[in-house]
Order: C-alpha cells, then sequence, then structure tokens
C-alpha cells in the first residue's frame, strides 16, 4: 500500500538512486547531500546496498570506479572544494570506459563564503552535468543520469545546493517488502568483467570522449529538463534551483512580459536551445547561484552568433554577485527593467537591509541568532576596552549584529579559522582571539589546527556552532523518526583529546548560560573552547 511522505530534496535523490538499483554509495559527510547517503544507509538493511563514509576523495572516486567495472552502479557524494583539490583523479575518469553507471553528486555548501569561481574547475573536467529545479525533478534525474552514464560509458555529475536540499515535497512512497528486494543490474557490458579496462592514451581516449560528449550534447538538446516558457520580449534565463526562486517571484499570468528558459542540463550546454530562445527575446538576464559560468558561455556563444540579443547578469553587474540569490533580489532586478511587473508575492516591503537574511522562512525562529547578537553585546559592553578581535567561518547564511563588530574578519577560505586565530594570538599579546565556525567544518578540517593551539597555548577562545536539522508539521511520525531521526555532532571526545584549559557545552538558547561561559573564556589566557548547541529547524 503507498503512503503519502514528506521528504526534502536530498532524499529525494536517495530514493531515486534506490529505484535505479546503486550498489555502491561513498559520502562525503558534512555537506549539502550528506542526507541522501544516510537515507541510502538506513535502506541498506533491505536492500543489497554497501554505504561507506569517507573524506579520502580520491579513494573515494577510485573505489566508486572499481564498482562501475565489475556492473554494479555507484555514487559519490563529495564537496565543491574537496572535488576541484582533487582535479587530477576527476580527470582521470575521462579516459576509462567505465561499466556500470557511475555519478557523481557535488555538493555545493552555500553557507560557505568560498570564491565564487571556485565552481568552475568542473566543468573543465568535460563530464555530463545535470543541476535539479526541485525533489521530483532530483528523483527523475539522478534515475537518467544513471541511464546516460551507461549509454556513453562516461561518469555523470549532478550538482545540487542547500536550498535544493532543504526544498520538500510530498510523494507517494511504497513500504519496503524484503520478500521483493530488487534484483542485481542486469547491463548489456556486464559481459565484459574480466576485459582489460586500463586508462586510454591520451589521443585516443580525447578522441573518444569529444565523440561521446558530441552525442550527449544532441541528447541534452531535446531533454525535458529544458524548457521554454512565457512569450514576454524580456528574456530570463534559470539556472537549476534558480527556476524555482523566479516562478515564486512572477507568480501567474507573467507570460506576456517575460520568457523563462529553465535550464537543467548544464554541460554540455544545449547551444541550440539557448541560441533559439535568444533570438525571441531583446534582453535576457542571466540567474545561477553560484559563479557565472554559465554566463560566460553564453557571452562568448551570442558573440559567436552575432546575435543583437542583450545579455545581463553578475559579469555585466546588473545582477548582484552573492553566491546566493534571494526572491527579494530578483524581485529588484526585474522591476527595475520591466516597471510594469508586479510580483506575485512581494518580498520587498517585508524586509531591509539589516533583516533580509533573517527573515527566510526556515530561519526566522532560529536561536542563532539570539545567541550571536548576545555574543556582541556582552563583548562591547564588559570588554569595550580591550575589545577581542574576531575570526569567522560563517556558520551559517543568517545576519546578524555581530557582523557590525568594528574588528570582525570573516575567513573566505573554509576551515583555517583555528590556524588564522592562532597566528594573530602570537602576534599581539593584548588583545584576546574568538574563532567562530560550525561543527562539521572543525571535524573536517578543525582538529589538528586545534591541537596545535594547545600545545602553544594561544590566547583563543573558540566557539563551535553545533546544529542540527530538525523537520517540523509532518503528519506521518513514524516516518520522521526513521528518516530523520536528529542528532548533534559529538565533539566532546575530540576536543578532550586536544587538551584544552577550559571546555564547556552551552544551549545557544539559555542565553544566561552563555553569557557566563563567554565571560569566563575570555577572562583565561589559555585556549578555551565553547560548543553552541543549537537547533536548526525547517519550517513550513
Amino acid at each position: 500500500m503507498l503512503k503519502n511522505s514528506q521528504i526534502t530534496g536530498d532524499v529525494a535523490l536517495g530514493l531515486g538512486a534506490l529505484e535505479a538499483n546503486v550498489r555502491l554509495v561513498i559520502g562525503y559527510p558534512g555537506i549539502p547531500g550528506s542526507r541522501a547517503v544516510e537515507h541510502l544507509q538506513m535502506k541498506a538493511f533491505h536492500q543489497p546496498l554497501v554505504v561507506q563514509w569517507s573524506n579520502n576523495v580520491q579513494w573515494a572516486l577510485e573505489a566508486a570506479l572499481g564498482a562501475s567495472l565489475v556492473g554494479s552502479r555507484s555514487l559519490v557524494n563529495l564537496g565543491v572544494t574537496s572535488l576541484n583539490s582533487n582535479f587530477d583523479a576527476l580527470r582521470m575518469l575521462l579516459y576509462t570506459r567505465i561499466n556500470a553507471g557511475f555519478v557523481i553528486l557535488i555538493g555545493d555548501n552555500q553557507d560557505s563564503l568560498s570564491s565564487l569561481e571556485l565552481e568552475e574547475p568542473y566543468f573543465y573536467a568535460e563530464l555530463p552535468l545535470f543541476e535539479p529545479t526541485n525533489p521530483e525533478e532530483g528523483q527523475e534525474m539522478i534515475i537518467k543520469a544513471f541511464e546516460l552514464s551507461e549509454e556513453q560509458e562516461l561518469p555523470v555529475l549532478l550538482r545540487i545546493n542547500t536550498e535544493y536540499c532543504q526544498s520538500r515535497t510530498t510523494i507517494q512512497q511504497a513500504p519496503i517488502n524484503s520478500d521483493t528486494i530488487q534484483p542485481e543490474i542486469s547491463h548489456s557490458l556486464i559481459t565484459y568483467h574480466h576485459q582489460n579496462f586500463s586508462i586510454l592514451s591520451s589521443s585516443e581516449g580525447y578522441q573518444q570522449l569529444r565523440r561521446r560528449l558530441s552525442e550527449i550534447g544532441q541528447i541534452f538538446e531535446l531533454s525535458p529538463f529544458n524548457r521554454v516558457e512565457g512569450s514576454g520580449h524580456i528574456g530570463i534565463i534559470a539556472i537549476g534551483q534558480m527556476y524555482n526562486k523566479i516562478k515564486t517571484v512572477l507568480g501567474e499570468g507573467y507570460e506576456d512580459k517575460f520568457s523563462i528558459l529553465k535550464l537543467g542540463t548544464l554541460n554540455p550546454i544545449p547551444q541550440a536551445t539557448i541560441a533559439y530562445f535568444l533570438e525571441n527575446v531583446s534582453h535576457a538576464f542571466i540567474f545561477e547561484d553560484n559563479g557565472p559560468v554559465i554566463e560566460k558561455f553564453i557571452h562568448r556563444l551570442v558573440k559567436h552568433l552575432g546575435c543583437e540579443t542583450r545579455v545581463y547578469g553578475r559579469l555585466s553587474k546588473h545582477i548582484p554577485r552573492d553566491k546566493i540569490l534571494f526572491e527579494w533580489q530578483i524581485e529588484e532586478v526585474l522591476t527595475a527593467v520591466q516597471p510594469a511587473f508586479r510580483p506575485h508575492t512581494s518580498f520587498l516591503p517585508k524586509m531591509n537591509e539589516n533583516t533580509r537574511l533573517q527573515t527566510s522562512a526556515i530561519c526566522r525562529h532560529c536561536d542563532l541568532v539570539a545567541g550571536l547578537n548576545h555574543i556582541y553585546q556582552v563583548i562591547t559592553r564588559d570588554f569595550s576596552q580591550n575589545l577581542p578581535i574576531i575570526v569567522s567561518d560563517r556558520p551559517c547564511h543568517l545576519q546578524t549584529d555581530i557582523e557590525k563588530y568594528p574588528q570582525l574578519f570573516f575567513n573566505d577560505s573554509n576551515g583555517s579559522v583555528i590556524g588564522i586565530a592562532t597566528g594573530i594570538a602570537k602576534s599581539q599579546k593584548v588583545k584576546r582571539v574568538i574563532a567562530i565556525t560550525d561543527a562539521a567544518t572543525f571535524v573536517r578540517k578543525g582538529i589538528d589546527p586545534l591541537i596545535q593551539a594547545s600545545l602553544i597555548k594561544a590566547n583563543v577562545l573558540l566557539l563551535i556552532v553545533n546544529k542540527v536539522e530538525m523537520v517540523k508539521e509532518v503528519s506521518d511520525e513514524s516516518f520522521l523518526e526513521k528518516n530523520f531521526s536528529p542528532h548533534f555532532l559529538p565533539l566532546d571526545n575530540l576536543i578532550n583529546v586536544c587538551q584544552v584549559d577550559m571546555f564547556e557545552t552551552v544551549e545557544t538558547s539559555n542565553l544566561e548560560h552563555l553569557e557566563a561561559s563567554l565571560i569566563a573564556g575570555l577572562n583565561l589566557e589559555n585556549l578555551a573552547v565553547i560548543v553552541l548547541k543549537n537547533n536548526c529547524e525547517l519550517i513550513n
């Protein structure tokens, strides 16, 4: 019997991977898409499925390749930063003819302040790339990605971001029956298990790669994941998840004012589809999260075609260069170019410069805002004569009063705040240094720096935001318990190993306890750590 369940975008990918008969799953912890791996890990008790966690990107790619060579579909979830730092391992896959489907989820953590240009290198790998718009499309897209991977004997990339993972939908899910476990993959290439799958030479591999990419390009031109809507003379090119935001702003009745080109296949980019769209609009605005990768290609395409359509985006400074674009920013752009446009739901009147990021639907009740604001008030009140220096890996995308702090340093390179804070502390003897990071970043990149800081007795107070995401208003409580069981990252043992002089765990909502611990940590002359436990609630 089918039952209705509310799921998030990343869990929809997990369901699609199960439907595609995935057999090996390797996940990188603490990035978008991790919940898809967790979902598959729970299903591994009832399915012929192996799920493994690893922070070694090269090993993950090699292990997934090995599974593919012997006929088992494999899925790897990696972060943008870690994938780009192992670009050579990714390029190696271009010249190896795979067997069963091999899909790489690229989890782009938009809470980080990594460079906007950081996303480009995996485009240069010339592997097919998808980006889903919503959970339903994500579930369908990952199945198509496995099929395309087998047809073209290439790994396929599927890019997701934080907003996609947090989007939710209601689907019908059949209960698991251990008597109806899906059989092993039956694929035509499985007879080649014992062939020599050695890497092809550069010239031979490049020729085959170009042939396969040409075939994929023709497939993408007709893909249902790309489509045109509306007939207005002002064009909007929406990349992946941006389509949902734009539709939210436009609502109904926009068809005579705007034309929308929704793109879900990004590499090879469907040139003919884009060229046809540009011929029918006078102006085109490109909306994409992350770096302006597609925008750069479209500018080159317009120049090559001699097209008279004016193209605007982040490079032309008509669209904000922020890593994440919000609905109020989209509304500002569209009302500027089309004064007669009236959005279906106006986002601007409800917001001002200081509260726009705080009032999003999923964050309006977050205790972290009050907690960080209280930290700001305490240090400016009690330490005004000797203000500490703050270095921060922004723990999430919220805008708080602490960002107004006069000596605040936001660190753009994810995970290095402890090292930076240690260097600041050792270079001067007067000011206390506060380092702020989140638990996932600390587990991946902060343990060794913290041990080094403890050995040299650095005058640093480390604040670790330990967030857990919980889902509200889910009617099926048993489903919630099985699929979204919340838990904080266990940091106590890790921090105790570092031998810090002070270590406390504080509930972010308990401002009185937080203030007392903060003052005690700032008055200490050696290394101190405070863990802020915060429920990050997803609200309907």
